[in-house]
């Protein structure tokens, strides 16, 4: 289905589209890091890879997490979530993996969620 989501996506005549994906969510509270990583590159290969293969020139295309659920406490935390921002003029910031870790250490201001859309509005011309 994650691949069939993400071709209704590029047909999507929308400006802005939303899609929330559940995944990782489940193993984090089950504890279960193995199942949270197969959710997460599952994701990646049948959803993310399809999208950056066949999106257009000038879409912009933003990877987030509504919250973070660490496995090792299994409930939701307030640790900056990763965030992946992918137009064509925006510079990669050396960050080469999409966890917290390197959330942490990225460059983007933005930290709060709600913040977001403005962010992206006022600077990238979205």
């Amino acid at each position: 289905y994650l691949c069939q989501l993400a071709d209704k996506l590029l047909k999507d005549s929308a400006d802005i589209v939303f899609c929330h994906l559940k995944g990782p969510d489940e193993p984090g509270h089950d504890r279960n890091p193995e199942g949270k990583v197969k959710a997460i590159e599952k994701i990646d290969s049948c959803f993310i890879s399809r999208i950056a293969m066949k999106k257009k020139k000038d879409d912009v295309v933003v990877v987030t997490c509504d919250h973070s659920t660490p496995c090792i406490l299994g409930v939701h935390s307030n640790d900056r979530v990763p965030l992946l921002i992918s137009k064509e003029s925006i510079l990669a910031d050396g960050q080469d993996h999409f966890d917290e870790k390197n959330a942490a250490e990225g460059s983007c201001p933005v930290s709060k969620a709600i913040d977001l859309m403005q962010y992206l509005t006022r600077r990238m011309n979205v």
